[in-house]
């Protein structure tokens, strides 16, 4: 592609070097708690870039264009430079050409560039363009967002130690979907993850209410939260999520093609979401082989749609640890399997969305504070989840 229409592009997804504001449309009012720790590090002493993965429609590129807005009240709207890379007008573009051409443009080559990177692993590599930045004292803020973990961690593994921090965005949490509801003050976000819970300030009854019907049905992805009919916000996440991610990304990314397996096994996890894997009983029920079956659940991961904990074990880890699987959400649980409040008098499919909505906070909270989740089963019974946090 040629220089002129590159540079068109590129202008076109940084409207604010016209207007010197986000676009309304664009401007989404509450902040997740991870663009506040996002601003933080992007503002922050430390050179080192920040990668935030997570499932697709779970709000990165809001967090992006909200960074932007916050930026926009302390630099000048050309110090600050956004590349969705998995635009067709970009996609395939080496980052260190668009940086260029954005620094040339809009930018003399020795003043701070805040440099934000939409689904960096558009673009060829990416990880050792970012690794020269940071090697080379280049003086760039970089914040990079990806929604496949294998073309992320697989690109950095080499480059990134020491140069880049990872943290996974996962679907909304209670307390998020509470701010969308107006029923927490976004104050409070710095208060996580202990502060709300001690004192919140909406009574236990009317959280049970107002709140916790609405987010296990349609809560987990701002999108769908916003929307008031839960028909139409299971419609936008089937759509948007589970067609989408799986089909579009399975095909580009994956080059998978047996997408009616895909689709059974996706559905399969969701009733099944909190059991433990089997591959032989999904071999069966699907079809293909197990080893088809292992493969596709390794992608699934990889797209952040399903998660896995795996056993306690002490000692020497097991030969052949047995998984549970997970959806990511209990939101898009219910919506893949077109459940609407009448799930609230079924006793047996709510084990299912509160264990799963359970381990979705829960995994959170491990991973922010450096522990592993894990669950214990022996001849006696099952404990569902074991927190292992640093020290304790």
């Amino acid at each position: 592609m040629d220089t002129e229409t590159l540079l068109a592009s590129i202008s076109r997804q940084n409207s604010w070097w016209r207007k010197n504001s986000v676009p309304p449309a664009l401007d989404f009012p509450v902040m997740r708690t991870a663009g506040f720790a996002a601003l933080r590090h992007l503002t922050g002493d430390s050179p080192r870039a920040l990668l935030l993965m997570g499932p697709r429609q779970v709000g990165k590129t809001t967090i992006l264009l909200q960074i932007v807005r916050q930026l926009l009240k302390s630099t000048t709207a050309q110090a600050i430079c956004y590349l969705r890379l998995d635009d067709p007008d970009l996609a395939g573009q080496p980052l260190g050409r668009l940086v260029d051409l954005y620094r040339k443009s809009c930018r003399s080559p020795n003043r701070l560039a805040y440099l934000l990177l939409d689904e960096v692993h558009g673009s060829p590599g990416w990880a050792q363009q970012m690794k020269s930045w940071v090697d080379g004292n280049e003086p760039n803020r970089v914040l990079a967002t990806g929604s496949l973990a294998p073309h992320l961690t697989d690109g950095s593994r080499e480059s990134g130690p020491g140069r880049w921090d990872e943290v996974v965005v996962p679907p909304l949490g209670l307390f998020e979907y509470a701010l969308l509801q107006g029923l927490a003050k976004e104050e409070e976000a710095r208060l996580l993850p202990d502060g709300w819970w001690e004192r919140p300030q909406v009574p236990v009854p009317q959280l049970e209410r107002d709140l916790w019907p609405g987010y296990l049905l349609k809560g987990g992805f701002p999108a769908s939260a916003l929307e008031n009919d839960v028909t139409t916000a299971h419609q936008r996440l089937r759509e948007d999520i589970y067609e989408r991610a799986l089909v579009r990304d399975m095909a580009v990314y994956f080059g998978l093609r047996s997408f009616d397996t895909l689709r059974h096994l996706f559905r399969y996890v969701a009733e099944q979401s909190s059991c433990i894997a089997n591959t032989k009983v999904l071999s069966a029920r699907s079809g293909a082989s197990a080893a088809t079956i292992a493969d596709m659940l390794v992608r699934l991961r990889e797209t952040f749609l399903v998660a896995q904990t795996l056993p306690f074990v002490r000692g020497k880890a097991a030969l052949r640890p047995r998984p549970k699987l997970y959806l990511c959400d209990a939101s898009l649980r219910s919506a893949v399997l077109l459940h609407g409040p009448e799930i609230f008098q079924d006793a047996s499919a709510l084990g299912y969305i509160y264990e799963t909505a359970a381990h979705s906070h829960l995994a959170h909270l491990a991973r922010s504070r450096g522990g592993e989740l894990s669950y214990w089963r022996d001849e006696r019974g099952e404990v569902d989840f074991l927190m292992a946090l640093p020290g304790r």
